[in-house]
Parts: structure tokens; C-alpha cells; sequence
């Protein structure tokens, strides 16, 4: 009798375990729903849209990067550093778990990779200058996406692949 009690104790220990985590993990993915929404939004704003399109379709032929990022014009300067701290600050959220990755990467990280292309070289120059680590978060989420790419993480998020 003692032994089947401490079994049947074991198993609703190791049930209540389970449940305990399942309820920690939904409990983290309600608290980050409403900054994933708010990210979103500020980077479907218009003004946003404005910042990356200067950087693609300006940066580099109005300023060298070899001046990095202190030393750009204040036009680019406002555009660059609005544009690459919003995805270094979406980064930090990414790596330390507070929003999904794979959401993160399915949904913007070809546009990630199309500004950081244009930008690392101005990040290595800024780097050199202020002589440590700089935009390394979005540098991890950069190496995140080209890991498994946009494309993957969303056959596997969809269920309809077109």
C-alpha cells in the first residue's frame, strides 16, 4: 500500500509540474503580446517606412561609411540610428526570450537583413571608433536569421504554404 501512495504522489507531483510550467509559458506569452503589437505598429508607421527608405535607397551614396555613425549627416544620422536601435532594442527582447523569435524572424527578417547589409559596414566603423562592442544585438539577430531564414520559419508557422 505504501508504495503504490508514494507512486500516485510522484505522478501528481510531476502533473502538477507540467501544468505549473504550461502556465508560465502562456502567462509570458500574454505579457509579451502587447510589445510585439506595439513594435509592429511603429514599424508599419509611416515615418518609420520613411527612416528605411532612406537608409536603402540613400545612405550610401550621401554618406561613406567610413565616417560610421557619429560623423554621418544629421538627415542619415536620425534615420540610422532611429531604424538600427529599434531593431537592436527588438533584438535584445528576441535573445532574451521576452518575445518569439521565430515571430520576429518569419515576419521581418528579410527586411533585417536587407538594412543590416547596408549598415554593418557603418557599425564596423563606429565599432572602431568607440573602441567596443556596438549593435551587437542586432548582429545576433542578424546571424539568428540567416541561421534558418524568413522563409523556413514561416513554412513551418503557416499552415497553408502558398
Amino acid at each position: 500500500m505504501e508504495i503504490s501512495s508514494i507512486i500516485v504522489s510522484i505522478t501528481a507531483l510531476i502533473v502538477s509540474l507540467i501544468v505549473a510550467i504550461k502556465q508560465i509559458g502562456i502567462a509570458t506569452q500574454q505579457n509579451s503580446l502587447p510589445v510585439i503589437v506595439t513594435m509592429f505598429q511603429e514599424w508599419r508607421t509611416k515615418e518609420h517606412r520613411e527612416h528605411r527608405e532612406y537608409i536603402i535607397n540613400k545612405l550610401t551614396t550621401e554618406n561613406s561609411a567610413e565616417v560610421g555613425y557619429q560623423n554621418l549627416t544629421p538627415e542619415a544620422k536620425n534615420h540610422v540610428l532611429t531604424v538600427s536601435h529599434f531593431i537592436d532594442n527588438l533584438a535584445v527582447l528576441v535573445s532574451n526570450n521576452i518575445i518569439n523569435e521565430k515571430l520576429v524572424i518569419s515576419f521581418l527578417g528579410e527586411s533585417i537583413l536587407t538594412i543590416w547589409n547596408i549598415l554593418e559596414p557603418y557599425i564596423e566603423t563606429e565599432r572602431k571608433v568607440r573602441g567596443r562592442d556596438y549593435q551587437e544585438y542586432f548582429e545576433d539577430l542578424v546571424c539568428r536569421i540567416k541561421k534558418t531564414g524568413p522563409k523556413e520559419y514561416r513554412k513551418h508557422l503557416l499552415k497553408f504554404n502558398i
